[in-house]
């Protein structure tokens, strides 16, 4: 039999979410028991960024996505998780170790989102601007994959992999002509 876990200081309620509590000082989410299963701490694993998200039964009956860290930071204010308060001040959620998929209530903080992304901007190694002809290059290939049927995100992967791009939207703003927007080359009619 595992250990019943109740709230309290560091495990806390979530407002409109019942079935579950936010463990603060692990940063995991743990599942109620109900009367035929014993409760437990999800397990949920970060996604190809890093950040940990999962689906969340509200009270209402419906399936929510969310990130595990907003979870966190809104149960320890005793705030919903679908509409945070920070929403609003125009805040975004730090991890101050810059651990995506350390949810640690310890490890997050409330800043601006200028200073949110000056930090990224630091800790992220800086790449070599792409010659106009590898964009070109990028841009058709991914015409052609996706025409084939492939997953588009298989591309983003791929092409990031194969540059040494620090994550995948990299590739996939080029070839949504998000970056390099001034790039122009014989395949300017790009697949969304």
């Amino acid at each position: 039999m595992t250990e019943l876990v109740k709230a309290g200081d560091l495990i806390k309620e979530i407002p409109g979410f019942s079935l579950y509590l936010a463990n603060l000082e692990t940063g995991k989410i743990y599942k109620k028991p109900t009367a035929t299963k014993e409760g437990f701490y999800l397990n949920l694993n970060p996604n190809d960024v890093g950040y940990v998200y999962g689906s969340f039964l509200n009270d209402n009956g419906d399936w929510i996505p969310m990130s595990v860290h907003t979870v966190i930071l809104a149960a320890a204010f005793e705030d919903n998780p679908t509409k945070p308060f920070w929403l609003n001040k125009n805040l975004e959620i730090d991890h101050r170790n810059s651990l995506k998929h350390d949810c640690r209530f310890n490890n997050l903080s409330l800043v601006t989102k200028k200073l949110n992304h000056q930090k990224i901007d630091r800790s992220t190694p800086k790449s070599k601007r792409l010659k106009d002809e590898v964009v070109i290059g990028i841009r058709k290939s991914y015409k052609d994959w996706v025409e084939s049927g492939k997953p588009k995100i298989a591309f983003y992967k791929a092409t990031a992999t194969e540059l040494g791009m620090n994550c995948w939207q990299t590739a996939q703003y080029i070839c949504l002509n998000i970056n390099y927007k001034n790039v122009k080359g014989e395949n300017d009619g790009l697949l969304k």
